[in-house]
């Protein structure tokens, strides 16, 4: 019979995602059983070519994301300028 600790342990594991050896058995509990067998097969490595090229792209994401709105407030701008210079 397992103790508190023991099944507090269990649980926090199993809802976690953590990887717990049951004997020669490595319980996984997740969401994606291929995506848990492809990390188990081959650990990514973070500085591949594909993994660079990911960073690459997703940092262009990002940048066009700060950009979103950027062309309208500049133009509101220059047009209440324009308007600004005109009265005076």
């Amino acid at each position: 019979m397992a103790t508190y600790g023991e099944e507090a342990e269990s649980r926090m594991a199993t809802a976690t995602g953590i990887e717990k050896p049951v004997g020669k058995i490595t319980q996984v509990n997740t969401t994606s059983l291929a995506l848990a067998a492809a990390l188990a097969e081959e650990k990514p490595d973070l500085w591949s070519k594909s993994m660079i090229r990911l960073y690459f792209i997703m940092g262009i994401g990002y940048l066009v994301s700060t950009m979103n709105g950027f062309g309208m407030t500049l133009r509101n701008t220059l047009g209440a300028m324009y308007r600004l210079v005109s009265l005076t």
